[in-house]
């Protein structure tokens, strides 16, 4: 898990989306995954309604967590994210000039995009309101980056070039190709290749927090039981560390200083 710099703009200098707005999470049962993450330190809101569906967040400053019921094959996994617009109608009509693909209206909370508009996940579009984070014991308080693995980074990269008006910033680091997007102050990490995705599928693979005060934040998840390494020196400054625990099948990485 690294980091990159690149623009939330289009080439035209449209902002077609703000941010991520929540990082979505699949479960039969919100409340159970909810209480998992719990268990690492985060705090939870309280479940509601999400049209059919039960939800409960987990907020972060900037980018968040969302864990829904209905969302069929990815029990307990992640499974894509919202872009925050200012005006998801207008933003939705630029996409879809963008894509040359059709776009339903939708009067729902959440805008649903067509799968192949975000390579290796679903996304939706939602009305950026700017929530505030909360206080998490573990010392966590934002969404830093995913890291989706593609079979082909530059392809995928390019499809979110062109479908969302942002740029990529593309690395090789030893075997592996790696492409930043920059969405906001969170980013989107795509790796190829590897070997989870030899299928050809593309998928998301892991998620990375920040935390004000590293070694707090590692103390608290000793504590709890979680086996935790030191940190090491960051690629991108700082340090980074990889807790030994992946609460809804996925690995996750805490970065700080």
């Amino acid at each position: 898990m690294t980091d990159g710099a690149s623009s939330p703009q289009g080439s035209s200098g449209e902002r077609i989306v703000n941010r991520l707005g929540r990082v979505v999470l699949a479960s039969t049962h919100p409340r159970e995954l909810a209480g998992r993450w719990a268990s690492l330190g985060f705090s939870t809101g309280e479940p509601y309604a999400m049209g059919e569906t039960e939800a409960v967040d987990i907020p972060l400053a900037g980018t968040g967590l969302c864990i829904v019921s209905g969302v069929t094959g990815r029990e307990g996994k992640l499974v894509g994210w919202t872009w925050a617009c200012s005006d998801p109608a207008a933003s939705a009509a630029a996409v879809s000039a963008r894509s040359g693909t059709e776009i339903s209206e939708s009067t729902a909370v959440l805008t649903p995009l067509p799968s192949s508009l975000s390579p290796g996940v679903t996304t939706w579009l939602e009305a950026d309101t700017q929530a505030q984070g909360a206080a998490h014991p573990n010392g966590i308080d934002s969404v830093d980056h995913v890291v989706l693995f593609c079979a082909d980074a530059d392809a995928a990269c390019s499809t979110y070039e062109q479908n969302f008006g942002l740029k990529g910033k593309r690395v090789d680091l030893g075997e592996r190709r790696h492409v930043f997007l920059m969405v906001g102050k969170s980013m989107i990490e795509i790796v190829a290749p590897q070997e989870q995705a030899e299928d050809g599928h593309d998928r998301p693979w892991g998620l990375a927090f920040r935390s004000k005060d590293l070694d707090a934040t590692v103390a608290y998840l000793r504590s709890a039981g979680i086996e935790v390494p030191e940190p090491r020196t960051a690629i991108q400054g700082g340090r980074i560390t990889t807790p030994k625990v992946e609460p809804c099948g996925l690995a996750i990485a805490v970065l700080g200083e």
